[in-house]
């Protein structure tokens, strides 16, 4: 079978990184952590069970992959973020994937969104589906602010692209607050990705984008079946879009 290496980007994860490293070591894979001056127990976490651990300072999302791919003996990457585990499906199916000949360049994980200890099916965290298994030889992170994606490094080239079955698990938000904290440095990262539009556009997208966003998410997909999470998670959403678009404006008259 291809090896592989687990790329896991951290800074404080203590609560995260045992289980996201565990659900991996079936892989029999090299497992780096790339850590961005954690104060908590994360380092120590990872390195007794068995991950090459590497300090370094934060280069942004993208960077900080690219940085671990670099580092990685295997050209086979699985990158993981340290709040995601793979389920035991997922396991089984990589080491397939890996072991077939006419491998793609890149593999689809779905993920499922865990919130209050339970899995959100609906709104706007259902289906989501993420590239995260790759050939590093063919595909690179770009260097957006926030929402970083894999691209080709041959951009001549049309790269195949499958899914593999199983789940990823996303145990995202430890609680409310927790929730909030994330959702604004997230919208003051979006903001950067804005700055180049206009102020009435901005403007407009302010008013109209966070009511549009808590319909969407909370009626037409279905968030309201999840019942109260459903609720906070669909009004959460909306609240990060127009702090994106506020704080773009904000920037824009500074």
């Amino acid at each position: 079978m291809t090896q592989v290496s687990v790329v896991i980007i951290t800074k404080n994860e203590a609560e995260n990184i045992g289980r996201c490293i565990q659900s991996c070591q079936k892989l029999n894979a090299e497992i780096l952590v790339l850590d961005s001056q954690s104060e908590d127990d994360t380092v120590t976490i990872a390195t007794n069970l068995g991950a090459v651990v590497h300090s370094i300072e934060w280069l942004g999302y993208g960077a900080t992959k690219n940085k671990g791919a670099d580092l990685a003996k295997h050209k086979w990457i699985l990158s993981l973020d340290a709040d995601e585990a793979l389920d035991e499906v997922l396991q089984n199916e990589i080491t397939d994937a890996l072991s077939q000949e006419n491998k793609a360049a890149a593999y689809w994980l779905s993920r499922t969104f865990i919130f209050d200890n339970k899995k959100i099916k609906h709104g706007a965290y259902k289906n989501e589906k993420r590239l995260r298994l790759y050939d590093k030889t063919k595909m690179r992170w770009n260097n957006v602010a926030v929402h970083e994606s894999l691209e080709a490094i041959d951009k001549t080239k049309n790269l195949k692209t499958d899914n593999v079955k199983g789940t990823l698990l996303h145990y995202s938000y430890k609680n409310e607050e927790d929730m909030e904290a994330r959702l604004e440095k997230y919208a003051r990262l979006s903001a950067k990705k804005l700055s180049g539009k206009g102020s009435g556009y901005l403007q407009l997208k302010k008013i109209l984008s966070p009511s549009f966003s808590f319909v969407k998410n909370y009626l037409l997909k279905g968030g309201c079946l999840d019942g109260k999470s459903g609720f906070i998670l669909a009004k959460a959403q909306a609240r990060y879009i127009r702090k994106k678009y506020q704080y773009t404006l904000d920037n824009l008259s500074n």
